[in-house]
């Protein structure tokens, strides 16, 4: 994966989840864009200032917080699978 500048986010404002650490950021005027692109060429998604200036071992850190929240997430979600679901229409 690379992180890449893309230049100045102008005068959209944009609010979104980072897709590294899914921290919620916003880019507005002058604010530097950042990119994270796989190997293979394609653009992953945005990259918050956090993850951008957290240098190589903080961004591992970052990635691996990440990781075990989804996880954490994810058996939440199968849990609820398992559990059924019902519809109820409104009355």
């Amino acid at each position: 994966m690379e992180i890449r500048e893309e230049g100045r986010a102008g005068l959209v404002y944009t609010w979104q989840a980072c897709v590294l650490c899914g921290a919620p950021f916003g880019l507005f005027g002058e604010d530097r864009v950042y990119t994270a692109w796989g190997e293979g060429g394609e653009p992953i998604g945005r990259v918050c200032p956090g993850c951008v200036g957290a240098g190589a071992e903080g961004l591992a850190e970052r990635l691996r917080e990440r990781a075990r929240r989804l996880r954490e997430r994810a058996g939440w979600l199968e849990g609820l699978v398992e559990e059924g679901v019902r519809f109820r229409a409104a009355g």
